[in-house]
């Protein structure tokens, strides 16, 4: 029995919302975020393309195999991107589903001189090849009184 298109992809959520530090005299493209559809059909019935949607900037590009979001050009605090993604598998006929994209492009916060803490001074979480992109690996929370943070993830 072969596998029929019967699932549609589907996005993890239906709204992404970014905040993102402006933008300027930046040669080549940026990437902004990544976007994550998921098909539960097998083979090319659950091979996703992604595309922006008509009528999307042409300073907006997004990779048709990974959903990678890229830009170039000029973006001030105060800007404001709305980008509609669509996912389509390669079925016959082929299903799809969207989502949409707000960027807000923001000024970098100032450094508090007051050091962020965690009760555990390591995290570590266990994670199967076998998952799925989408998988949630762990949740590490802390209180702030502060409205953004900006931070790095680093290895060791």
């Amino acid at each position: 029995v072969l596998d029929a298109n019967d699932n549609r992809p589907k996005f993890t959520d239906k709204l992404f919302q970014v905040k993102l530090l402006k933008q300027y005299k930046h040669d080549g493209k940026q990437e902004l975020c990544r976007v994550v559809a998921r098909d539960d059909d097998e083979g090319s019935n659950a091979a996703i393309t992604y595309k922006l949607q008509d009528g999307a900037d042409e300073q907006f590009q997004i990779d048709p195999l990974t959903g990678v979001v890229t830009s170039h050009g000029d973006f001030w605090p105060g800007n404001y991107s709305i980008l509609t993604i669509k996912a389509t598998d390669q079925g016959s006929p082929s299903l799809s589903s969207t989502t949409r994209l707000d960027i807000e492009w923001v000024h970098r916060p100032p450094l508090s001189s007051k050091p962020i803490t965690f009760d555990e001074p390591h995290f570590n979480f266990a994670v199967m090849e076998t998952e799925l992109v989408t998988h949630m690996v762990g949740i590490i929370m802390m209180e702030t009184h502060w409205p953004f943070l900006w931070f790095d993830i680093v290895g060791e």
